[in-house]
C-alpha cells in the first residue's frame, strides 16, 4: 500500500500526494472508460487527468483512511504586473488542490497535481502596459462608484476649506500691505 509505514495523518497525506505526483500523468484530455466512474477510471484505468482528478482522488483516499479532507478550487498567483503593482489572473491560472485536517496543525494544503510541463506565459512590457490601461479604465471609468465620488468631494472640500481659511486670515490682517479692495476680494471669491 502507498501509505504503509506512515505513522500520522500528515505522513499519510504526504505519501498519497507523492504517489499521485509520481505515478500518474497530467493531461487536459484524459481518455475515459465508459464502464467506470471518473474517479475509478482515473485511479485504476487511464491514470491520467488534470488538477480536479488529482484533488478528487487525494480527498477520497484521505477520507478512506479516516482523515478529514476537502477540495479547494481557486486560482494560482498569476502574473505580476509591476507597472500597476497587481497580479494578472487568467482563466489558465484556475486550479484545484486538497486540504487535510492534521491534528495540532489544522487544515494543511496539499497539491497532488504533477507539473504539467507547459511553458508559462511571459507578457511583454507592451502587453503589461495595455493590461494596466485596461485595468484603470475598468476601475476608474466603468466601476466609478458613489464611494469614489464621495472621496473626491471630500478632498475638494478639504482643499476649499484650507483656501478659505488662508484667505480669511489674509483679509483679517489690518496692515496696509494685506488690504484688499472689494473688487479684488470679489474676484478671489468668484474664482474659489
Amino acid at each position: 500500500s502507498v501509505t504503509d509505514g506512515a505513522l500520522g495523518a500528515g505522513e499519510v497525506a504526504e505519501a498519497i500526494e507523492a504517489h499521485l505526483k509520481s505515478s500518474y500523468s497530467y493531461t487536459l484530455n484524459p481518455k475515459a472508460d465508459a464502464g467506470l466512474s471518473p474517479l475509478d477510471d482515473f485511479l485504476f484505468g487511464s491514470r491520467q487527468g488534470y488538477c480536479e482528478h488529482y484533488a478528487t482522488a487525494m480527498a477520497a483516499l484521505l477520507r478512506a483512511k479516516g482523515i478529514p479532507s476537502r477540495i479547494v478550487t481557486g486560482f494560482l498567483n498569476g502574473e505580476w504586473n509591476g507597472l500597476g503593482s497587481y497580479y494578472i489572473v487568467r482563466q489558465q491560472d484556475a486550479h484545484s488542490w486538497v486540504e487535510a485536517f492534521i491534528e495540532n496543525e489544522g487544515w494543511v494544503s496539499f497539491d497532488p497535481t504533477p507539473f504539467a510541463g507547459v511553458a508559462s506565459y511571459r507578457p511583454s512590457p507592451v502587453s503589461l502596459y495595455m493590461d494596466l490601461l485596461r485595468w484603470r479604465w475598468n476601475r476608474y471609468i466603468i466601476q466609478f462608484s458613489f464611494s469614489d465620488q464621495r472621496q473626491i468631494a471630500m478632498r475638494f472640500e478639504g482643499v476649499g476649506a484650507g483656501m478659505f481659511e488662508s484667505l480669511r486670515g489674509a483679509l483679517s490682517k489690518k496692515s496696509p500691505e494685506s488690504a484688499a479692495s472689494p473688487l479684488a476680494l470679489g474676484a478671489v471669491i468668484a474664482v474659489l
